[in-house]
């Protein structure tokens, strides 16, 4: 009886152990996950930037009739970001 008890105990510390190393891990992720969407973000954030200010810049030069071309809006970009961004 007392055997049986001990390899439950055992068992039952080796489950908590690997409990404890799981949850590390899955919250080490995660971390890695949340500084992912952040700088993904931030990209996100620079090119509807860029993109509002094309926008913008092109109501105001040609009124209705805006026609931009898709390749100056990421020639705009770039520029932006060599100019403006620290990453």
């Amino acid at each position: 009886m007392e055997e049986k008890e001990k390899k439950e105990k055992e068992m039952r510390s080796q489950i908590i152990e690997e409990a404890g190393e799981y949850k590390v891990e899955f919250y080490r992720k995660r971390e890695v996950n949340v500084e992912n969407n952040k700088a993904s973000n931030r990209e996100r954030e620079k090119v509807n930037f860029v993109l509002h200010i094309c926008s913008i810049g092109a109501y105001f030069c040609f009124g209705n009739s805006i026609k931009l071309k898709f390749t100056s809006v990421i020639e705009s970009y770039e520029n932006f970001k060599d100019n403006h961004c620290d990453n």
